[in-house]
């Protein structure tokens, strides 16, 4: 027996409507996820967000197959394994998230210690006396 024909009416959105919104978004990832690798964030917070915005990636064209290419009624098998790999992918997306705000609360953590250290021990420069206001 044949699988039915799919039936473009049955999709949410129509592919043509779809496919211009998920290229563009796709793009707009894709730049981020690159210009994160030249930037002077730590590489901890580079390897997190990069792998994020690979994952990303991968959910548009998820989504939009689901949305508008994949007809429920006609593929549910395919349909439901769309949109149940969509939904562990938006899972593992958060967990990076949260693990990008605990790894900063981390790295702020450290920052502020090293401050307080190089506040709290006295050296040369610190305790000679500041040099008097000049007008000029």
């Amino acid at each position: 027996m044949h699988p039915a024909a799919p039936n473009l009416l049955a999709t949410l959105v129509p592919l043509w409507a779809a496919a211009p919104v998920a290229a563009v978004l796709m793009l707009a990832v894709a730049t981020h996820a690159v210009s994160i690798g030249s930037s002077d964030h730590p590489a901890s917070r580079k390897r997190i967000r990069q792998a994020n915005g690979a994952l990303i990636l991968l959910v548009i064209p998820l989504i939009t197959a689901g949305v508008s290419v994949l007809d429920p009624t006609a593929n549910p098998r395919e349909w439901t394994l769309v949109w149940l790999a969509v939904f562990a992918l938006l899972g593992i997306i958060v967990t990076l998230a949260v693990t990008d705000v605990l790894n900063t609360l981390r790295l702020a953590r450290t920052a502020r210690r090293a401050m307080h250290r190089r506040l709290a021990s006295p050296t040369p420069a610190s305790s000679a006396a500041p040099e008097p206001h000049r007008e000029r």
